[in-house]
């Protein structure tokens, strides 16, 4: 079994045919047929099946599937981590995220890791904590950093610091001036929360659920920045994690009685992904975080 005949299987699954694998690797088709039935008999199992308007995966298929990804994986890993010491700690890391991570968390951590290691380059792609979990899972980027993070057996969590649910307002807010504030007040305050299916929003949900009430809603939206924008226009109170609120930004209540514990987040990589030197190097920047 050859790497070129793996990664011709690998590109004839994500184009689902053999005319575009040949042209997106610059090989002939009848190449690109030969080594699909090298391995094919070598693995004594037919991988794929041709179809009218596109090629179908069998259940073999499937199998070779997952291990030709993590095996082009480590091949990739392996070229990177020595190309990096060759260069003195040069490389790129690609991290999956969260909106909320990405705008308060990300950016100090970054800057520290630019200051130790300037030759770092990085890709960052946005989304939920799920979405940046799965997109590590399919190894689609090297790290992923969450505000939530769910035990999976295929992932290995590095904890970068911690995080509480906070209520935050306008300095001219009727509750400006409090040291804190009672989850049983807060029900009767107009709330700015995330929308449906996000985590936040889950979380504020459960916060008063655990007092059996129901929680006065009257703005909702997508992003953590623009909650607060519209708690400085004092139309309401926004329940957000205390690391999205700079000093001085907002009035920020801590909230008595809550069922809500303090929470963790997280840098995430694949527990059987050999690390690269560029992806220790974040890692260490986290942890030197997190002790200081």
């Amino acid at each position: 079994m050859e790497l070129q005949q793996l990664r011709t299987f690998v590109s004839i699954v994500e184009n689902r045919s053999f005319t575009k694998a040949s042209q997106a690797l610059h090989l002939s088709q009848p190449a690109v047929t030969r080594q699909i039935l090298g391995l094919e008999q070598e693995l004594g199992a037919t991988l794929l099946e041709r179809r009218i308007r596109r090629v179908a995966v069998t259940p073999a298929g499937e199998v070779l599937e997952g291990y030709a990804n993590r095996i082009l994986s480590m091949v990739r890993d392996c070229r990177a981590s020595v190309s990096q010491m060759q260069q003195g700690g040069a490389g790129r890391i690609s991290v999956a995220t969260s909106g909320t991570a990405a705008t308060y968390l990300l950016p100090p951590l970054l800057a520290r890791l630019r200051a130790l290691h300037p030759r770092i380059d990085l890709t960052v792609f946005t989304g939920g904590s799920q979405e940046a979990a799965q997109m590590v899972l399919d190894e689609r980027v090297d790290l992923g950093v969450v505000m939530y993070f769910h035990a999976h057996r295929g992932l290995k969590a590095t904890v970068g610091g911690s995080y509480r649910l906070v209520a935050a307002v306008s300095p001219a807010h009727s509750l400006a001036g409090r040291r804190t504030v009672s989850v049983n007040e807060l029900i009767e305050q107009p709330l700015i929360v995330m929308q449906k299916g996000a985590n936040l929003r889950a979380e504020v949900d459960n916060l008063f659920a655990s007092k059996r009430a129901a929680p006065r809603v009257t703005i909702e939206v997508d992003h953590v920045e623009a909650m607060k924008k519209m708690a400085e226009a004092t139309l309401g109170v926004a329940i957000v994690p205390d690391v999205a609120v700079e000093a001085g930004e907002l009035w920020v209540l801590p909230i008595r009685g809550a069922a809500f514990t303090q929470r963790n987040w997280s840098a995430i990589h694949r527990r059987n992904r050999t690390l690269t030197t560029a992806m220790r190097a974040f890692l260490e920047v986290l942890l030197a975080k997190q002790k200081s």
